[in-house]
C-alpha cells in the first residue's frame, strides 16, 4: 500500500482549488472532460490525485506547468518508492568474459559473445543488460553502419526495460540514446524521445536535465533554462545542472550569471572533457566583461584537459574575434568545422555559426567541389594568454 504524506496531499489540494477558481466542481469538471468525483476527491485532501488528472491540469493550464510539477512531485515520488525495486546485471562471469575480451581489444570476439549470449538466454534482465552492452561496444565504433546498429541496440534495450517494468533501468537508458542521437545531431527524434518519458517524479530528474540540453542544442535558450531547472526540482545535483545551465547563460549572454554558476560547477566537473568544456565557457564569458588574465588561464587549461574539444575551439575563435585577432579566431573556429571529433562534440547550431563567421572573413571556398579555409599558423597570442596555433 503507498503511503502519502498528508502535507503533500493538501498541498496539491489547495493548487486544485486555485486552478479551479470560482468555478463550482461540477463546472470545473465539464472543463477538464472528467468526472465530479476527479476533482473533489483530491480536492478534500484525502485522497492523491490521478495521474490521469495531473497530465490533464497540464494540458490545459500551460502556464501553471512549473507549479503543477512541483506539486505533484512527492506525490508521484510516493507511488514510485512503493514499488519493488528491479536490477539489471550480466551473470557475473559472462560480464568478466566480456571485460577481458574489451580489454585485449578483440572487438569482434566480443560482438560474437554478446550476440550469442543474446541467442541462448530468455531472461528479461540479462537481455537488457547484453544489448545495453553491445550498443556501447558498437558506438565506439567511428563506422556509421555501426553507429546506426548501436542506436537499434539501446532502442531494443530501452523497449525491453519499459515493457518489463524497469523503470530506473528505462531512464538510464532513455538518457543514454538521447545523448547517442545529439551526437548525431538528431534532435527532434533525441527530443521525442525524452519528451514522451517526462514525468512530475524526482527519479525523472535525469531526463529533465537531458531535455534542457536538447533543446540548448536546438537554440532555444529559455527552454533549456527551464528544464535544467526542473531537473533541480526533481533530485540531480546541483553541480551536474550548473555545468550545462552555466553554458546556457554564457549563450544567452547573462555573462555574470553564467560565470557564477560555472565558478560553484567546475570543481566538481565530472571528467576532462567536461570541465573543458565548461572552462572554455567560461573564459568567453569573462572576456566579455573584460576579465582577460582570467579568461586566458581558463583556456590554458581548457586546452590542457581536452586538446582537441571542439567546444574549446569555438570559444578560443570567439575570444580571439573579441580582441580583433583575426587570424586566430579563423584558426581556432576553422577547427571547429574541420576536425571531425571537433564536429561530433559540439551542436549543429555552433558549427553553423562558425562557418558563418569564417564566411564573413571570407577565407572559405569551394574547389573542386571541396570546402576549403585559409587558415595561417603563428598568428599572435590572446593579452595574457601563452597559448598559440601550432607552426606549420
Amino acid at each position: 500500500m503507498v503511503k502519502f504524506s498528508q502535507r503533500d496531499l493538501m498541498a496539491f489540494a489547495r493548487l486544485l482549488k486555485q486552478l479551479r477558481g470560482d468555478k463550482s466542481q461540477e463546472e470545473f469538471a465539464a472543463k477538464l472532460g472528467v468526472s465530479r468525483g476527479v476533482i473533489s476527491n483530491p480536492e478534500t485532501g484525502k485522497r492523491p490525485p490521478s495521474e490521469s488528472l495531473y497530465q490533464i491540469l497540464l494540458s490545459n493550464f500551460p502556464n501553471q506547468r512549473h507549479r503543477i510539477l512541483k506539486t505533484y512531485a512527492p506525490i508521484a515520488a510516493a507511488r514510485r518508492s512503493s514499488k519493488r525495486p528491479r536490477a539489471v546485471a550480466l551473470p557475473a562471469a559472462l560480464g568478466r568474459e566480456i571485460e577481458s575480451l574489451v580489454r585485449r581489444g578483440r572487438e569482434w570476439e566480443t560482438q560474437q559473445t554478446i550476440e550469442r549470449a543474446l541467442e541462448e538466454t530468455s531472461d528479461v534482465a540479462q537481455r537488457i543488460a547484453l544489448l545495453e552492452r553491445l550498443g556501447d561496444l558498437l558506438w565506439t565504433s567511428s563506422s556509421r553502419s555501426r553507429s546506426t546498429a548501436a542506436l537499434d541496440r539501446y532502442e531494443q534495450a530501452l523497449e525491453a526495460a519499459e515493457a518489463a517494468g524497469y523503470e530506473d533501468h528505462a531512464v538510464r537508458l532513455a538518457d543514454i540514446l538521447a545523448e547517442a542521437l545529439l551526437a548525431g545531431w538528431d534532435y527532434d527524434r533525441a527530443l521525442t524521445l525524452v519528451a514522451d518519458r517526462l514525468t512530475p517524479d524526482r527519479g525523472s530528474g535525469t531526463l529533465w536535465l537531458r531535455h534542457g540540453i536538447v533543446r540548448w542544442h536546438q537554440g532555444a535558450l529559455a527552454d533549456a533554462y527551464a528544464s535544467m531547472t526542473a531537473a533541480l526540482t526533481y533530485g540531480v545535483p546541483r553541480p551536474s545542472v550548473l555545468l550545462y545551465r552555466g553554458q546556457v547563460l554564457t549563450d544567452w549572454n547573462r555573462f555574470e550569471e553564467a560565470i557564477l554558476e560555472l565558478d560553484e560547477a567546475i570543481p566538481q566537473a565530472p571528467e576532462p572533457f567536461s570541465e573543458a568544456s565548461a572552462r572554455s565557457a567560461r573564459a568567453y564569458a569573462l572576456t566579455s566583461l573584460g576579465d582577460f588574465r582570467k579568461a586566458s588561464v581558463d583556456l590554458e587549461t581548457a586546452t590542457k584537459l581536452s586538446p582537441n574539444n571542439g567546444l574549446s575551439y569555438y570559444f578560443q575563435g570567439l575570444c580571439y574575434r573579441y580582441h580583433g585577432l583575426h587570424e586566430g579566431a579563423i584558426y581556432f573556429l576553422a577547427q571547429v568545422v574541420s576536425s571531425p571529433h571537433a564536429v561530433r562534440s559540439l551542436s549543429q547550431t555552433r558549427v553553423d555559426a562558425a562557418y558563418a563567421i569564417l564566411a564573413d572573413y571570407g577565407v572559405v571556398r569551394t574547389e573542386h567541389g571541396q570546402t576549403l579555409i585559409e587558415v595561417t599558423h603563428g598568428f599572435e597570442r590572446l593579452p595574457g594568454s601563452n597559448l598559440n596555433a601550432p607552426e606549420k
